[in-house]
């Protein structure tokens, strides 16, 4: 009797626990790959026009010389695994690292400061997903005017004001 109720609990949890790798081994991680020229040091933005929805597994994003992309494509939610790349002068890229908190970071390379999706909207309307970083070497507390003065900037671009 006893050994019954421990198969009909193992069977549980057997069952329980190929459900959950079943669910979660199905959600796939897209890639996002964002190439930034040589030297470039700035602000950065990605402004989706929410033409074409889009459903790839890796999007390639460009940046020019200005900082400034416009993509015909709509901006997409999910889980992404986010790449930084930066031409360098062997005709390679480097990768370029995200500044946390707590992490040692190497000062002699250029790194990604607020990597953040903003959404500017008028009167209440659909809004404009922009994604924004900065590419630099600079400490994150030096950059607070300037990233304001950057949002600013791309409020005025895209809302016309």
């Amino acid at each position: 009797m006893v050994q019954q109720k421990l198969r009909k609990i193992n069977s549980r949890i057997i069952i329980s626990i190929s459900l959950v790798i079943l669910l979660f081994g199905c959600v796939k991680i897209r890639v996002k790959n964002y190439f930034i020229p040589q030297d470039f040091t700035g602000n950065v933005a990605i402004i989706f026009s929410n033409n074409k929805p889009s459903s790839e597994e890796v999007y390639n994003y460009t940046i020019p010389p200005d900082g400034i992309l416009y993509t015909d494509y709509s901006f997409k939610k999910g889980r992404f695994k986010i790449n930084f790349y930066q031409k360098n002068t062997l005709n390679g890229y480097d990768t370029l690292f995200e500044e946390l908190p707590g992490k040692k970071i190497d000062t002699t390379k250029n790194r990604i400061y607020f990597n953040r999706v903003m959404t500017f909207s008028k009167g209440g309307g659909a809004g404009t997903d922009v994604t924004t970083f900065y590419v630099g070497k600079v400490k994150a507390s030096d950059l607070e005017e300037n990233r304001f003065l950057f949002e600013r900037h791309l409020e005025k671009i895209i809302l016309g004001n």
